[in-house]
């Protein structure tokens, strides 16, 4: 069994079978309609991740082999180990989803925008074949500015649901990933066949994206897949094609799934009571039923009861947002991407170990995870050889670590004084590099600050091209300053903005400095 495990990891790896842990957020109650699933704020694909903070701007870090981080002008870089801010997203993000070599989020004007590696038009027509450095119009749906509906990427297609519930592709469709009952390649989007709004038993209410399959979620709660099926990633017998380019029903469901999860070769839905089902590929026991098997049709989680809340599937891997905020996981645990604070296999689910809160919602990657806890915060853990824990560094971890702040501006030290009866205020800027190392090479640039200051009423702005110099060995920083502001002692409010390496603009950040005498 263990061959069987490292054949089809070896397999994976080869053919580059690896595609986004489509995620949903937490859900109020087992109970709660598909429909009404929010979309994925967070994303982990198989060496970056991606997540949309409180201030609805797209952060992504990790690897950048393909630009799968959007940095623009700022794609040289191999990798990022903290949070870098996605460029081209032309207005708000509300949902990301991310894969193996790209990366897409809808926006709330409709449209889907993709970064990455461009292979058989996946992410559309412009950069055919070749990388999108940042982000860049995939599709829109039919109906700009209506409810927003989600997106999934996949090895090389990307789907989605249109607000008429019917679900489109492009990209790769060699072995029917696009659904529409043909096996041509296309760089615009293409309707699935069957999935229309006529009825419940037609109309999607979510897509989710596997490395060459994807499924859809439907109104009556059944779900139908299409694509690969080598590994039963269709859920059909074992005797079945080795792929379909048209939707199949998955057998063994009982047709009340509301939520959906699919990466790589195995998929996983939570039944309207709780419980958990998966299905394809079991190498590693990634389908939680606490045996392990090449491959399976649709069998049950053990270990999780009725208290899964929200599933999500990765590589070999699979994770369950439990009752409470607790997160549990199964499958293969080589970089501890399990969490556990050990690097054993587990085919039954196990608590993940290291977050400070509960957590409000999961996605799993490649070979690493990630939560989002109730405050907003941050955790991953597993293989960081990438930086896909965006906790600063490239090692990995056993139990869940904090990612750096979904930011990129900070200070060091601020101080508000009295100058000529004047208010003065002083700060050191800092800007942390993308990878660890080679910092003097990394500073050597201009940071472009715009400082506003309120006081007392009155306000100040001051432009300012400041030279980054290193500190240490993990930063650059610059100091400035903004004299005369007022004569009043009190608060000011200050807000920065700036840009650091090349257009990467970095958010503005704001707080209040209350003036006390040294």
């Amino acid at each position: 069994m263990q061959f069987a495990a490292q054949t089809y990891q070896s397999r994976a790896l080869r053919l580059a079978v690896i595609a986004t842990a489509f995620v949903t957020l937490f859900a109020i109650s087992a109970q709660r309609s598909s429909a009404d699933i929010p979309n994925p704020q967070l994303s982990a694909g198989v060496y970056s991740t991606c997540a949309i903070n409180s201030n609805k701007r797209l952060y992504c870090w990790g690897s950048n082999s393909s630009t799968q981080l959007g940095l623009g002008s700022n794609a040289r870089l191999s990798y990022g180990t903290r949070p870098y801010p996605v460029k081209g997203v032309t207005s708000q993000p509300v949902g990301v989803s991310n894969g193996y070599s790209s990366a897409c989020s809808l926006l709330v004007t409709g449209s889907v925008s993709c970064w990455g590696k461009n292979a058989s038009g996946a992410l559309g027509a412009k950069n055919l074949g070749g990388f999108a450095k940042s982000a860049q119009s995939a599709a829109s749906l039919i109906a700009p500015w209506a409810t927003p509906s989600n997106e999934s990427t996949g090895a090389g297609h990307v789907c989605y649901r249109d607000n008429n519930a019917t679900v489109k592709c492009l990209g790769a469709n060699n072995v029917g990933q696009l659904g529409n009952a043909t096996n041509t390649n296309s760089s615009t989007p293409v309707q699935v066949a069957g999935i229309t709004a006529a009825s419940a038993a037609t109309r999607a209410t979510r897509v989710v994206s596997g490395a060459n399959h994807s499924c859809a979620l439907l109104d009556n709660n059944n779900v139908k897949c299409w694509g690969v099926n080598n590994f039963r990633q269709l859920g059909t017998p074992t005797n079945a094609v080795p792929f379909s380019s048209t939707p199949v029903d998955v057998p063994g469901l009982s047709n009340n799934i509301t939520q959906l999860a699919s990466m790589a070769d195995h998929s996983c839905g939570i039944h309207s009571g709780g419980a958990v089902s998966c299905w394809g590929a079991d190498s590693f026991g990634q389908l939680g039923d606490g045996t392990v098997a090449p491959f399976k049709g649709a069998v049950d989680v053990t270990g999780l009861g009725a208290d899964a809340r929200q599933v999500s599937t990765g590589v070999s891997h699979t994770c369950a947002l439990i009752a409470g905020g607790g997160v549990k996981c199964w499958g293969s645990n080589e970089f501890g991407q399990l969490g556990n604070g050990n690097s054993t296999t587990s085919s039954k689910p196990v608590s993940v170990i290291g977050l400070s809160r509960p957590a409000s919602e999961i996605s799993a990657g490649g070979y690493h995870s990630c939560a989002r806890l109730d405050n907003n915060d941050i955790y991953c853990w597993g293989r960081g050889t990438k930086g896909q824990l965006g906790n600063g560094g490239n090692t990995s971890s056993l139990t869940a670590v904090k990612v750096l702040s979904l930011g990129g501006v900070h200070y060091s030290s601020v101080l508000l004084t009295k100058v000529a009866g004047h208010s003065n205020f002083q700060a050191t800027f800092v800007a942390v590099p993308p990878r660890a190392g080679d910092i003097k090479d990394q500073c050597r640039t201009n940071a472009n600050l715009t400082v506003t200051i309120v006081q007392d009423g009155a306000t100040v702005t001051k432009k300012l091209k400041q030279k980054l110099k290193p500190s240490g060995s993990t930063k650059c920083t610059t100091r400035f300053s903004a004299r005369s502001i007022t004569k009043s002692m009190g608060s000011a409010t200050v807000t920065l903005k700036g840009s650091y390496i090349g257009t990467a603009t970095m958010p503005g950040a704001s707080f209040t400095q209350v003036y006390t005498n040294p």
